[in-house]
């Protein structure tokens, strides 16, 4: 049985819950990497996840914490060289799933805010599901300029479009204007010189990127490329063939994870993590 078939089979058996991460409480210290001169985005994750109506007790608080530091060990472990499979670009985290509402952007932002909390790591997070900007609504810098402006070159560096946030470790790229020619956008040379400049400015920077669903566009695979390793969402009922035919669209030698989402096991969430091959 396949790590999808193995992972599908637990989803047919369980139901309910959902995954988060560490609580953040506003700070006032400013970076000093001189990245940006923006306001600091004041960013406290659980009333985050309130305005987006989960009220969430003491306890689940608790738990929450605890199912994203067990996904995150796996993805620094690869980001740090010292996984099973040694991989390129391996702080290069990208989120995905097969079709909206599977919870990935949800995902990004629990999992930037969960390895934030390491004492010697910081993050960039980036809004690349340009159609929805998801990402950026939550962070409230919808319609600022982003990643799209940058890469058509309307910006006069990455100071434009990355913003402080009141963690001192934690950065924020929207995705910015829609553009008909994203795909394009994402498949060039200023794409790739991007990923390369913000993955190795800093030696302890994870570059957390949240793609647009892996079916409904082709941008997602153009940027998953760029990834050392991708996390791939699915919600509990989700279609295998779907699954399959979006990890099938990906290098068979690439890191894919596999979380689970919306479900319970015994207070656990459960990370497959391996080559595409695999699945």
């Amino acid at each position: 049985m396949t790590i999808i078939e193995k992972a599908i089979d637990k989803l047919e058996k369980k139901s309910g819950g959902m995954v988060g991460s560490d609580s953040i409480l506003p700070q006032q210290d400013v970076p000093s990497d001189g990245e940006i001169e923006k306001p600091l985005l004041k960013i406290d994750l659980f009333q985050i996840l309130e305005k987006q109506g989960l009220n969430l007790s003491v306890i689940e608080k608790q738990q929450l914490k605890e199912e994203f530091r067990h996904i995150k060990r796996p993805l620094l472990r690869t980001a740090a060289g010292l996984g099973a499979d040694v991989v390129d670009n391996g702080n290069v985290i990208m989120v995905a799933s097969t079709k909206a509402g599977e919870g990935k952007t949800f995902t990004a932002i629990n999992l930037a805010f969960s390895i934030a909390m390491e004492k010697e790591k910081s993050v960039l997070l980036i809004d690349a599901d340009v159609e929805k900007s998801a990402l950026s609504g939550v962070f409230g810098v919808k319609g600022e300029q982003g990643l799209v402006e940058y890469l058509l070159g309307e910006t006069e560096g990455l100071s434009d479009v990355i913003f402080n946030s009141s963690l001192n470790n934690l950065k924020i790229m929207p995705a910015g204007k829609r553009s008909e020619y994203s795909t394009e956008l994402f498949s060039s040379q200023n794409m790739l010189g991007l990923m390369t400049e913000i993955s190795q400015r800093y030696d302890d920077r994870i570059v957390i990127v949240d793609l647009p669903p892996f079916l409904m566009t082709t941008e997602a695979i153009v940027l998953a490329s760029m990834a050392g390793q991708i996390v791939m969402v699915v919600e509990v009922g989700s279609s295998q063939s779907d699954v399959k035919e979006a990890i099938g669209m990906l290098d068979s030698s690439m890191i894919v994870g596999l979380v689970l989402n919306k479900f319970n096991v015994g207070g656990r969430s459960y990370y497959y993590g391996g080559p595409a091959s695999d699945a």
